[in-house]
């Protein structure tokens, strides 16, 4: 082994001893040491009795960390390249079904509100029909609505910082889609699952749009693992995760699968839900690695307020959030970067109006953030930008 023999060892410039911030050791005492003393860790929950110097993966929220007078610290990471981030502070919800039976039938309202602030919904503008049973998506700068437009097979989209009414997008692939309850978008693409084509209820089918310029109409992407419908969906800038819903014989799921964005074909198993359930929300944000699902109904008798959370990078099971403010069904969901909003919803033939939010990337139960235009479930809601 080679061997480096010193006189001395002196700062930089020559006049003492330099300062070490991990206070190296040698080996010239009872046991050989090392002067190299940083520790390295991966895992979901911070290490015990680390030293200064420890690095720490922290695989839960997919930061880097490291051990600094007595506390983990980020380190932010700089690329060459500009972080490609999808989200927005201003949540949009749009249509669904009213409080029955008064006043009843279904809504073209679009509501807003900013994330940020605790506050009520205001007006944005309408859609282009009344409807219910439809989801949204978002790149940022456009809002997209599926499932309500002028004809069964239009989709709607408007700008998120404009107030204003929606206007024609596209088709869909599918020439009969009635109901669409699971859309998201990585910023270029849209993914969604179509709940109802002509007569068939539960369909596995997967369809694709590039976001951004309207004339479009959509192509087939896949199949889901298993035909279903009422389901959700929560997505990363790089994966589509497709949580719960109800199959053709109308049995409750827990299922969870997912596809990537890039590649178009068949979903793959991701795991289970924590419980069997379907009609809950779906919420995330492209900057962020976790997906949350907010309630749900279990098909018989039993409405949850359970919020389940998922890594989206890694395949696996809920876990336990928190809960909502109220159980129910119907309620959709939208996040920025650092909180998830719950809103609308619906308990027998009870609407809400209530919205809730928790924080996305800690775990926490949902406190009340104000409340909808009026009581109504099962529209589409997405966040985007406020200008």
């Amino acid at each position: 082994m080679p061997e480096l023999k010193v006189d001395a060892v002196v700062n930089l410039a020559g006049s003492g001893k330099p300062n070490f911030p991990v206070s190296p050791t040698h080996s010239g005492g009872s046991a050989l040491t090392t002067m190299n003393t940083y520790s390295y860790t991966s895992s979901g929950t911070e290490p015990s009795s680390p030293k200064n110097g420890a690095i720490w993966w922290d695989s839960s929220n997919n930061k880097v960390m490291v051990y600094i007078n007595s506390e983990f610290k980020e380190i932010e990471l700089n690329t060459d390249y500009p972080t490609t981030v999808y989200y927005g502070d201003r949540a949009h919800w749009a249509g669904g079904g009213r409080n029955h039976p008064n006043p009843g039938g279904y809504t073209n309202a679009i509501d807003y509100w900013n994330i940020t602030s605790l506050g009520n919904a205001a007006d944005f503008g309408d859609i282009s029909a009344t409807a219910f049973l439809m989801d949204s998506a978002s790149d940022g700068t456009y809002i997209y609505n599926l499932g309500s437009g002028a004809t069964s097979t239009a989709i709607d989209y408007w700008a998120s910082a404009t107030l204003g009414n929606a206007s024609d997008f596209g088709d869909t692939a599918s020439t009969s889609a009635g109901y669409v309850s699971a859309a998201a978008s990585n910023g270029s693409k849209c993914l969604y699952t179509i709940d109802h084509s002509g007569s068939a209820y539960s369909t596995d089918t997967i369809e694709q749009f590039p976001t951004g310029t309207a004339g479009i109409t959509a192509t087939d992407f896949g199949n889901l693992t298993v035909t279903r419908w009422l389901l959700t969906a929560v997505n990363s800038d790089t994966r589509c995760v497709f949580m719960g819903g109800q199959n053709v014989s109308y049995a409750i799921q827990n299922v969870l699968d997912y596809v990537d964005f890039a590649t178009a074909g068949n979903a793959t198993d991701f795991g289970d839900l924590a419980q069997i359930r379907y009609y809950g929300g779906g919420a995330g944000s492209n900057s962020t690695a976790r997906g949350l699902y907010l309630g749900g109904y279990d098909g018989s008798s039993t409405y949850y307020n359970n919020i389940d959370y998922i890594t989206v990078a890694t395949p696996g099971n809920g876990t336990d959030h928190g809960d909502l403010t109220v159980a129910q069904l119907g309620n959709k969901a939208c996040a920025n970067t650092s909180r998830a909003c719950s809103a609308g919803g619906s308990i027998g033939a009870t609407r809400s109006n209530v919205i809730a939010y928790t924080a996305l990337m800690t775990a926490g139960n949902a406190a009340d953030f104000g409340d909808l235009t009026e009581q109504k479930y099962i529209g589409g809601s997405a966040s985007g930008a406020a200008s």
